[in-house]
């Protein structure tokens, strides 16, 4: 059975180092009750921390609107109308995601309610109880303030507003580690600040009119149905979804930073010499709003009337173009089948040691993705019905030559510094 790069996580510890943007998924929102799939983008987050976090958030609205919650006074807020019960959105986890995914950042998003928080980042962190800590220490904040009695929002508490926001219907966490701190940031849909008059919630002191405001009712909290928030592609000009975009650059990514550790399967030598200095690959698109001189612009438009003849490559750059005898593929599914076919000649045929490239080499299309002085690349793909096939193209620059070598072999990353970058974590590129 043929296997799938992007559909499945290996068991193996060194695979589960490589999938640095874990596996891209097309079911992107569920509303979960039990342990379930959630099936969102990052592998490497587990179902259960998110289920956990999904159940201790609603955990405490569900307080909230019962009246069991107390400010600073020890008085008990009014019972709530309108609580929303929150799903959880995997398109919002994956904005998060992008906010912190280098350098453990702070948080630049505006568009929706946000809290975010550090922690300490060690052999003795344990991810879920320092989750849960954060979580109880944003929440907490309502007991440090007078709520007077009131549904208001009101200052210092500013992480309860946000997670107490009864307008909210959907939210995701997630987190990332960097040396010796973490992050945890949650974005959720609504922001609490924009709430009418600055109530959080439909106070009541009835305990009776609890869930007031909708007709199904569960545990104090009003059930929602929700759709995930829309995803800005970040490159526009390749006409990809973002989804296709991400797969494109992690799928380059992976397989270069394969045969830089020296666990790329070779045909002549059961596995290809590891490389000192593989570079991290830039996705050569320009800003939103497109530019017609970028390669993502200058790919698309190659494949976008479905030529019958293979088209050439654009000017400054390699290219490797596949032909799929599916119309309706989409362009994650067609492009992890389309690199993976221009990657499969290492394995089938091998460099063994001769790294020598040379044109007209049934490993050019290998050669294109491998080069060790690529600096970037862009992908298009086209669904063609008329001609009953989709179009599969990717370009590089600088492109390989005649002579030149696809990498040099030696000690993983140890070429970076030379190039003033250094090793990538896990290790295999530079960046």
């Amino acid at each position: 059975m043929k296997s799938s790069v992007l559909g499945s996580v290996t068991v193996n510890a060194m695979w589960s180092l490589l999938l640095t943007l874990g596996a891209v998924f097309l079911q992107l929102h569920i509303n979960v009750e039990a342990t379930a799939a959630f099936h969102c983008r990052n592998s490497l987050i587990s179902d259960e921390w998110r289920e956990m976090v999904l159940h201790y958030v609603n955990d405490k609205r569900k307080r909230l609107a019962s009246g069991g919650q107390v400010d600073s006074t020890g008085t008990a807020l009014k019972y709530a109308k309108d609580m929303n019960r929150l799903n959880w959105d995997c398109n919002l986890e994956h904005i998060a995601f992008q906010e912190i995914a280098k350098d453990c950042a702070n948080s630049q998003q505006a568009q929706y309610g946000k809290t975010q928080a550090e922690f300490k980042s060690n052999a003795k962190c344990e991810i879920n109880a320092a989750t849960k800590q954060i979580l109880k220490n944003w929440w907490d904040e309502v007991k440090k303030v007078d709520m007077q009695g009131d549904t208001n929002y009101v200052a210092l508490s500013e992480n309860f507003a946000e997670m107490a926001n009864a307008v909210t219907k959907a939210f995701a966490c997630t987190y990332n580690t960097c040396g010796s701190k973490g992050t945890l940031l949650c974005l959720y849909d609504q922001k609490a600040a924009t709430n009418p008059a600055g109530a959080l919630y439909q106070g009541d002191a009835d305990k009776a009119n609890i869930c007031q405001a909708c007709a199904d009712c569960v545990d104090s909290l009003c059930p929602q149905t929700t759709t995930p928030v829309e995803i800005t592609p970040s490159c526009t000009d390749d006409k990809m979804t973002e989804d296709g975009n991400k797969a494109a650059q992690w799928l380059h990514s992976y397989y270069r930073r394969l045969l830089a550790t020296g666990w790329a399967k070779d045909g002549k030598s059961a596995y290809a010499k590891p490389a000192k200095k593989m570079l991290e690959l830039t996705y050569d698109c320009t800003a939103a709003g497109g530019g017609a001189q970028s390669a993502a612009a200058q790919t698309y438009a190659a494949i976008e009337n479905c030529p019958t003849a293979d088209p050439a490559p654009i000017a400054g750059y390699s290219m490797n173009f596949k032909r799929l005898k599916n119309f309706t593929i989409s362009d994650t599914g067609a492009l992890e089948e389309a690199i993976t076919d221009w990657w499969g000649p290492l394995e089938k045929i091998g460099l063994g040691s001769n790294l020598e490239f040379s044109d007209g080499s049934p490993l050019t299309s290998f050669a294109n993705i491998a080069f060790d002085q690529t600096t970037k690349f862009a992908c298009s793909v086209k669904n063609c019905p008329k001609i009953g096939e989709t179009l599969v193209m990717c370009h590089y620059n600088p492109p390989i030559t005649d002579g030149e070598y696809i990498y040099e072999a030696g000690k993983v990353c140890s070429g970076c510094g030379k190039l003033n970058k250094k090793c990538s974590s896990p290790p295999g590129l530079c960046i």
